[in-house]
């Protein structure tokens, strides 16, 4: 990537998704609910009580594939949440070198290009608006699951999977019934939105949280796919994401 300027779209698209304990690989086992019906409210409070993004934590390994209609490009990063919505990323080289940092808020999303020395920064609504990844979304890109209001009392597991429909969201989830998490989300956004759909496996049980190990979305824009490959997620008592850039960088706006 040196002397060239970086990919912004890239870079926001990429993010959107052991310390000392050894890791323990799950395989989504279903036995003993092979088929059966589940008290709803039960279920959804296991399933909240899975999620990894709403407290602060550490993900100390990612490797990114990412692939458009245009290029087809591998990274490595790691990322810090602060369990209150904001995300922090650092994207790299293979050699280590800190190729850029990104930060996502509510309100701002800040990239800073290490290599041009540049800090780039704009709205999080109109980076929704312009590459349709939404900032709501971005725990449902990491495999956590997203609230959805449930009209039956009962969920049915059948051979170890319970299907639920988002209809406010426009998606429909797939849901290992063994250990409460998302193995797939797929639907369109909006009416003229396109087809987006998520994969989840590889779950890894690590340092009190369970995580799928691989992760692999069609974004349908462009053709675009991004894997990832996630170990070493830890909770973090610093929920502090720090973003710095030297005097010598140029602000433009991100676009």
């Amino acid at each position: 990537m040196s002397g060239q300027k970086l990919n912004i779209v890239l870079l926001v698209m990429t993010v959107i998704i052991s310390a000392s304990c050894q890791s323990l690989r799950i395989k989504g086992g279903r036995s003993g609910k092979e088929a059966g019906a589940i008290n709803a409210g039960r279920f959804l409070a296991e399933m909240k009580s899975t999620n990894i993004t709403g407290q602060p934590i550490s993900i100390s390994r990612i490797t990114i594939t990412y692939e458009n209609s245009y290029e087809k490009r591998r990274l490595r990063a790691n990322a810090k949440m602060n369990g209150k919505g904001d995300l922090l990323v650092s994207v790299r080289t293979f050699a280590g070198i800190e190729a850029a940092r990104i930060l996502i808020g509510r309100d701002t999303v800040k990239v800073a290009d290490r290599i041009n020395r540049i800090c780039y920064i704009g709205e999080t609504k109109e980076l929704e608006k312009k590459y349709g990844v939404k900032y709501n979304f971005i725990n449902l890109l990491f495999g956590d699951f997203l609230d959805v209001e449930l009209t039956r009392r009962r969920i049915m597991c059948e051979g170890g999977i319970a299907v639920l429909d988002d209809f406010d969201r426009g998606l429909e989830y797939k849901v290992d019934c063994s250990i409460y998490k998302l193995v797939e989300a797929a639907g369109r956004l909006d009416e003229d939105g396109e087809e987006i759909k998520g994969v989840f496996s590889e779950f890894r049980a690590e340092n009190g949280l369970i995580y799928p190990g691989s992760i692999e979305w069609d974004l349908g824009v462009n053709n675009t796919k991004i894997e990832m490959q996630m170990q070493n997620i830890r909770k973090d008592d610093n929920d502090e994401l720090v973003f710095k850039v030297g005097d010598s960088y140029r602000v433009k706006k991100l676009r």
